[in-house]
């Protein structure tokens, strides 16, 4: 699918990315201004004083209908809440409004374009960040676990920048981050604000799951039957049923976190690897590297993840000097090794110097994060040794 791009009007941005539709900028209603709250306030209201009108008066049947009532108000006042946890464009309706200017946007509704996932409600961060010698504010919300950051010059979100699109000539001249300088602005730029090399799977609390099972349709509509047979004579049946739907769903619950301590598990630490910085080589943890830095993928470390184990790439990485063979059945399922080459060969004409970088078309090139390192070869005439 092709990268789509929707650009926005003055003061409604647009979405630079695939698989996304648009950007609609929202802000959170607080308090009794929500619809799900005020319109059921006024009812409780208006019952509650028509109730004790009826009972100062002793129409005790008047009553007794109001009671029911109020009964009846309190039954769609929870399925009403329990609909804002069903359905996001319910939640979206009731507990936020438009607003055309980005300043006043708290919360971003991201809509995919068909047949490529559901909507989603996403908070939109605001944090300072540093262009030279200024301090600007940034815009950005995480979706599906990636950051779009607002360019107002384009009025539109995309992805985080990476250098991945430059010339042939750009990457050969590269010296990764040279002076101190440039290594903490990479710092700030990419650790402080984005975090490290390193994918997390978090663990949700078991309340938190718990909640998510209780609170499904499903499982409502199962107590609903419940608290409907407790009204016979089933109900000391009707609480055993109950008991066994809280139990069953708690096994289900504890069985999802053995599963993610699993995932969890089967995640390598990363192996040290050899980082040309200040002018020099330095061995460092592969969750530590930042985009833009030269590595060494043939210089053996000496930490214990890395001695006696194949290599493995830390990140995606362009090869700039030598050869190597590399194994990407982990992302292929192919067991066939791939033959990389660097991209010195690009440098010998001109044109091809002056070609940007295409994760596809280029691929012979690049090492791919995860995969393995089976065989590789240096090249004497390295510019940096």
């Amino acid at each position: 699918m092709a990268e789509s791009a929707a650009l926005g009007s003055p003061g409604r941005p647009g979405v630079r990315a695939k698989g996304l539709e648009r950007v609609l900028l929202r802000k959170r209603i607080n308090g009794i201004r929500r619809l799900d709250v005020a319109p059921f306030l006024v009812l409780y209201a208006l019952i509650v004083l028509k109730a004790l009108y009826h009972a100062s008066r002793f129409e005790w049947e008047l009553f007794t209908y109001h009671c029911y009532g109020m009964a009846v108000v309190s039954l769609l006042n929870i399925l009403v809440h329990l609909f804002t946890h069903w359905s996001i464009r319910f939640r979206t309706l009731v507990s936020t409004a438009d607003v055309a200017d980005v300043d006043e946007a708290e919360v971003v509704l991201v809509v995919p374009v068909k047949f490529n996932g559901t909507r989603e409600l996403v908070p939109l961060d605001r944090r300072n960040v540093r262009e030279g010698l200024l301090e600007v504010e940034e815009l950005s919300f995480d979706f599906r676990r990636q950051r779009f950051v607002f360019v107002p010059s384009l009025c539109l979100f995309e992805k985080l920048r990476y250098p991945d699109k430059e010339t042939f000539e750009f990457y050969c001249r590269a010296s990764g981050h040279g002076t101190e300088a440039k290594q903490l602005a990479a710092f700030d730029r990419w650790v402080v604000d984005y975090g490290l090399n390193r994918v997390d799977v978090p663990l949700p609390a078991f309340s938190a799951l718990m909640k998510e099972h209780l609170i499904a349709p499903f499982f409502v509509f199962q107590v609903f039957c419940v608290l409907l047979w407790m009204l016979d004579e089933y109900f000391y049946y009707s609480l055993f049923t109950l008991f066994m739907l809280v139990t069953f769903e708690s096994t289900v619950v504890g069985q999802r976190l053995r599963n993610l301590r699993e995932l969890r598990s089967l995640q390598t630490p990363k192996q040290h690897i050899y980082v040309y910085r200040c002018g020099k080589w330095e061995q460092m943890p592969g969750d530590a590297l930042l985009p833009g830095d030269v590595i060494s993928i043939g210089r053996p470390t000496t930490d214990a993840a890395s001695s006696g184990s194949e290599k493995v790439v830390p990140a995606d990485c362009l090869l700039l000097a030598g050869t190597c063979i590399a194994e990407e059945a982990v992302l292929t399922g192919e067991s066939t090794p791939q033959w990389k080459a660097s991209i010195a060969d690009r440098l010998l004409s001109e044109a091809e110097a002056a070609q940007r970088l295409s994760n596809k078309a280029h691929k012979q090139h690049i090492l791919f994060g995860g995969t393995k390192i089976l065989q590789h070869t240096g090249d004497k005439a390295a510019r940096i040794r």
